[in-house]
């Protein structure tokens, strides 16, 4: 029995902080993962920007004032590692620079086509 598929294409232009947004969405869908509005600019910005100095990452976006405080930045950061979704680069003491999972894959620089194949196999499944 062969299975018969409805096609959707569509083509959607968007400037990289969107597309990068864009991926960061499918990333947390597909692995079942939570983010708020915050959370999400936040990690938008890291994986945009590329890796930084934790401190220096944490007043960006604080001056921004996506959240209250530098610390704000920081324990959602470090919530970030322990999940991780977000990674410290170095060792011990030095470990000090933080970007976004290599997992995630996210293209984030240059002209980027995201070609994604979705579909479903026919079974449903109720949660």
């Amino acid at each position: 029995m062969s299975l018969k598929y409805k096609v959707v294409e569509q083509e959607l232009g968007m400037d990289l902080h969107s597309l990068i947004k864009f991926q960061l969405i499918n990333y947390c869908f597909v692995n079942d993962r939570h983010l708020s509005p915050n959370q999400l600019k936040t990690l938008t910005y890291l994986a945009e920007w590329g890796d930084m100095n934790i401190s220096d990452f944490c007043k960006e976006i604080s001056d921004m004032e996506i959240y209250g405080s530098d610390q704000t930045v920081r324990n959602f950061i470090l919530d970030c590692i322990k999940e991780g979704m977000v990674v410290r680069k170095g060792k011990g003491a030095k470990a000090k620079l933080i970007e976004i999972t290599p997992e995630a894959e996210l293209l984030c620089e240059g002209n980027i086509v995201i070609k994604m194949n979705v579909y479903t196999d026919g079974q449903t499944e109720k949660s």
